[in-house]
């Protein structure tokens, strides 16, 4: 393999790392301050994750969007299965911020809300 140049995204530090494998197989990584570095090259390397931040339709003319999340950080494989779930669900329903929206949208990953959202009886849905 030859040798990878990255940025760690762990903390505000923005190490420059440079990560090779070694001849028995194990990652070996440089430039990092501190062990986040060499925990986030080989995660990045080995298994990417990314947490799903995107909206959701809410059903309301007024606030046509609510903002949601995984509730924990998914394989980077999985992001276009949960997308496509995520697609046709519609709220239509009051929530508060940390509320689960669809449960176990991947395994025993939730989506939940990022924010406070009430629907109003009587308003026109869409």
């Amino acid at each position: 393999m030859r040798p990878i140049e990255m940025i760690c995204i762990n903390c505000p530090l923005g190490c420059q790392l440079t990560v090779s494998r070694k001849a028995d197989g194990a990652l070996e990584v440089s430039g990092n301050n501190c062990v986040r570095g060499i925990e986030y090259a080989h995660t990045e390397l080995e298994n990417p994750l990314r947490r799903v931040t995107t909206t959701v339709n809410s059903g309301s003319m007024k606030v046509p969007r609510v903002s949601v999340k995984s509730s924990e950080s998914v394989p980077v494989e999985e992001i276009f299965l949960i997308m496509e779930r995520i697609e046709g669900f519609r709220l239509n329903r009051s929530c508060k911020c940390g509320d689960i929206l669809i449960d176990h949208i991947s395994g025993d990953i939730d989506l939940i809300a990022t924010q406070d959202f009430t629907f109003s009886e009587g308003e026109v849905k869409i």
